[in-house]
């Protein structure tokens, strides 16, 4: 699924556990994106924020990963304890990312056990940024997603 809001366009992957769209981790990354674009000028290029909570899901609480910068926003559901954040931005990059976008295609690992569900939030593409490689079509990050979940 894809949403686009005034300053992201999120991408989400179908949890394993419901078959749909977590809407919790979909609102934190939602609310992450907005706190990033509020500070805006006030942060420093290369600012990023992780951490951890819990999401109270459909069907059951899982745990949750975030890792937050002006560049992305990322919400990993069940990612695993001792996965490393790296590790799961790597594959969401991998998995939900336009070639040419974000640097080379990382060597995936391993990641076991893999996350439940994800959501990628990345900067929307302004008329300027159009056509010259920056930001991903929402149809074929939304195919992207459909494939992994």
């Amino acid at each position: 699924m894809i949403l686009n809001d005034d300053t992201r366009c999120f991408a989400c992957t179908a949890c394993r556990h419901t078959g749909q769209p977590c809407a919790d981790a979909l609102r934190m990354a939602r609310s992450l994106g907005k706190a990033l674009a509020t500070a805006g000028p006030l942060l420093a290029p290369r600012f990023q924020i992780e951490g951890e909570g819990s999401l109270a899901c459909a069907a059951r609480r899982c745990g949750a990963r975030f890792v937050a910068s002006a560049r992305a926003v990322y919400v990993f559901c069940d990612p695993g304890a001792g996965t490393a954040a790296e590790a799961l931005t790597s594959l969401a990059d991998a998995l939900l990312a336009e070639p040419g976008e974000g640097g080379p295609t990382p060597s995936l690992g391993p990641l076991d056990p893999q996350p439940s569900a994800m959501v990628v939030g990345t900067e929307r593409q302004t008329p300027a940024s159009r056509g010259k490689g920056r930001g991903a079509t929402s149809a074929r990050r939304s195919a992207k997603a459909a494939q992994w979940s």
